[in-house]
């Protein structure tokens, strides 16, 4: 059986979604137009397209300066499982850790212009990571290049999952460990006259009240950065929530929330949500009544910022440990994932309908384990018509090398009734397909495109270098 990792997964200027040993973190970035694609989909990562004044798809980010709507959809419970005809798989690059080009890509993808893509990868010719360009050719593949290593130094290491992108070509994110005291760093990825990327550190971690171990970040349409910390904060270092505010003399880091370790969550470790009233939204790993996991709600107030938790997790069939940020529709209802728990034990995708401690949550979909998927994770993405799609990091067919399967997409098709029908696109097999999937977005045409944390080459251990892979009806 593979040993699942946690990715981050991070949006466009993104949901940044990265790989880690237990904790993953992500941030959101806002979108025009929240919840999934117009009709031909581009431009999409973790649920949020990207959009011009005019409401165009752009097919990449506008900047940092963008705003979230929420869509105008409202899912109902019930669901039913089939597997969907009609989509092929293809393996459109596998890593193989030579040549600086990294292994285990730290979840999905940033969309640029032109068909690029940005990513992340946890392993690479030195300590900690790269940073990647993903181009398309002349031949209807990719060719990978490296544009940044880490060294788990003083560059950082661990990327928090895709960089986001600005307007200028600049790419921002955040990195796990190295800084001065190897608590984690924000950088910025500054375009260069001559093609490359000069990494610039906007700020270094301590480890104490400002946390450490930070998470992918997002930004405002003033160009303020928010982002969480695993680690760190208050006495119980369960993690906070922060702020970066540009300055002629830098940044300068401002403390939002400091977890408590109790009803209040503990360990922010995926997307966080910005709406357009100025409120985050976003998810922890742990704390809440049963200790597993808690969706929360933080409200501006003056200089400060007010929590609430709208759901904390029990741990039953409505599911237990969370294992993705939150996506939104036009009334403000949330969506996520829970890895485990559920009818079955296997995992739940997830409503909440915000009301402050009145809030209430719906199980859309229990999966059943075996073929059906076992453990949701990442984000799940929506479609124009409401359409939810996702990943589970193991399940699917037996004959993958894994005991419990290397992992399904899937899509959840919501009907006239307004209940779902559970279809599985996909059920990833031996190398040299990909193993455990860590994130979807939506790619040109009727595409979607992924990464896998293993399969592919084999000059890895653990199961493989990991993949990008695209699956198209």
């Amino acid at each position: 059986m593979n040993v699942h990792r946690k990715s981050h997964d991070i949006v466009p200027p993104y949901i940044v979604k990265r790989q880690r040993h237990q904790l993953a973190f992500c941030g959101s970035q806002p979108g025009v137009y929240a919840g999934g694609s117009k009709p031909n989909g581009r431009g999409n990562l973790e649920g949020y397209a990207m959009t011009n004044s005019a409401g165009g798809n752009t097919g990449t980010t506008a900047g940092i300066g963008l705003t979230i709507a929420l869509m105008s959809l409202w899912m109902n419970p019930a669901a039913q499982a089939t597997t969907a005809p009609g989509y092929s798989e293809s393996v459109v690059y596998a890593f193989t850790n030579t040549n600086g080009d990294g292994f285990q890509p730290a979840a999905t993808l940033t969309p640029g212009s032109r068909g690029v893509y940005f990513g992340a990868t946890d392993g690479g010719a030195s300590c900690g990571g790269n940073i990647f360009e993903l181009k398309p050719d002349r031949t209807g593949g990719f060719t990978e290049t490296p544009i940044f290593a880490f060294d788990c130094f003083g560059k950082g290491g661990a990327p928090s999952g895709p960089p986001i992108l600005d307007a200028r070509g600049h790419l921002y994110g955040a990195a796990g460990i190295g800084g001065s005291s190897n608590n984690g760093i924000v950088y910025e990825l500054k375009r260069t006259r001559t093609g490359g990327y000069k990494e610039v550190i906007l700020y270094t971690f301590t480890g104490g009240s400002d946390g450490s171990f930070p998470g992918p970040v997002i930004a405002d349409a003033a160009g303020n950065l928010y982002g969480t910390t695993g680690f760190g904060g208050g006495s119980c270092g369960c993690g906070t929530v922060y702020k970066l505010t540009p300055g002629n003399s830098g940044y300068t880091l401002s403390v939002l929330y400091t977890f408590q370790g109790g009803s209040d969550g503990s360990s922010p470790s995926f997307p966080l949500l910005l709406g357009s009233n100025g409120n985050l939204y976003g998810t922890t790993d742990f704390g809440g009544p049963s200790n597993t996991g808690t969706v929360f709600q933080l409200i501006p107030n003056g200089n400060a910022y007010t929590e609430t938790v709208l759901y904390g997790f029990q741990g039953g069939t409505d599911g237990e440990r969370v294992e993705s940020g939150l996506i939104a529709d036009s009334s403000g209802a949330l969506y996520g994932t829970t890895g485990f728990g559920g009818k079955d034990g296997q995992g739940v995708v997830y409503k909440i309908v915000p009301s402050g401690q009145n809030s209430t949550e719906t199980v859309l979909y229990n999966f059943q384990g075996g073929g059906d998927g076992i453990e949701p994770s990442y984000t799940p993405i929506m479609d124009g018509n409401g359409n939810l799609y996702g990943v589970t990091a193991q399940g699917g067919i037996s004959n993958c090398g894994g005991v419990d399967g290397c992992g399904t997409v899937y899509e959840l098709k919501l009907q006239s009734s307004g209940s779902y029908r559970k279809h599985t696109l996909y059920s990833f097999a031996t190398a040299p397909d990909g193993n455990t999937p860590n994130g979807l977005l939506f790619g040109r045409g009727h595409t979607l495109l992924g990464t896998t944390i293993y399969g592919g080459s084999q000059n890895c251990d653990d199961g493989g270098c990991g993949t990008i892979v695209q699956l198209a009806r």
